[in-house]
């Protein structure tokens, strides 16, 4: 009786482990995006609302700014850009083997400079975990939040670059 209590607990606890956590900023931002400046000036970033047991308001805020000093869609100059996401749901199931995260995030773009609204749209994502890509089901999650947090980033940096953005 003692072995498979101990069997279970040598089981147990990595499982446990595993679900206390958040994915890292890493994982959440697209390396791929890369554009010509089309804001002259430097972006801050806010993010709010996500619910910190699952995603950290500071990991998305990272990722995004990882993902927008890499696109090189904001450049030197004298304006100041704000972006500004508010999230609005992430949606997890609570069991299964293809573990799906979807996700809704209200992005606002601002010249600082002016206070002048450039754009603002509500982005929805998903991305699937699947058995495959880990056994554990929390770490599963973690990338299926990820992965819908790096789609929603991607979509947004693509909108924003295709924004007309004045003459330079």
């Amino acid at each position: 009786m003692k072995g498979l209590r101990l069997m279970v607990l040598l089981v147990a606890a990595p499982l446990l482990l595993a679900a206390c956590g958040t994915p890292s900023a890493a994982l959440m931002a697209p390396l791929e995006l890369r554009f010509e400046a089309k804001f002259e000036g430097p972006a801050t970033v806010s993010v709010s609302g996500s619910n910190e047991n699952l995603v950290k308001n500071a990991d998305i805020q990272a990722a995004v700014s990882s993902a927008l000093a890499g696109s090189g869609l904001f450049g030197g100059g004298e304006d100041k850009f704000r972006v500004t996401l508010s999230v609005l749901s992430i949606e997890n199931p609570m069991f299964g083997l293809d573990l799906e995260s979807k996700l809704r995030i209200r992005w606002r773009l601002t010249n600082a400079s002016t206070g002048a609204e450039l754009w603002t749209e509500t982005i929805s994502s998903s991305h699937v975990a699947k058995l495959g890509d880990h056994l554990i089901a929390a770490e599963r999650i973690k990338l299926a939040n990820a992965g819908s947090i790096k789609a929603n980033i991607t979509q947004a940096i693509s909108k924003m670059a295709s924004l007309n953005a004045g003459p330079k």
